[in-house]
């Protein structure tokens, strides 16, 4: 597993801090990256065989909360 990077996100006037960890799975050729938007929020997204992104795990509602946080202080 590589360093995490981190990507820094303006969104509505509020700066975001996100860690992005990738992985590789070799045995099974899917790609895995997980963004932690701080310690218990969180997205994990994959991809097999040259398909989709798709959400795999993420941290219960709370990141609905958080967005939804975002979109009630947007004017």
């Amino acid at each position: 597993m590589e360093k995490p990077d981190i990507i820094n996100l303006n969104f509505n006037n509020t700066e975001y801090n996100i860690e992005i960890i990738g992985n590789v799975d070799k045995i099974d050729g899917a790609y895995y990256y997980t963004f932690k938007f701080d310690k218990d929020h969180f997205i994990t997204i994959s991809k097999f065989d040259g398909g989709p992104w798709k959400i795999i795990n993420m941290s219960k509602d709370n990141i609905a909360e958080k967005l939804g946080e975002i979109i009630d202080r947007m004017p």
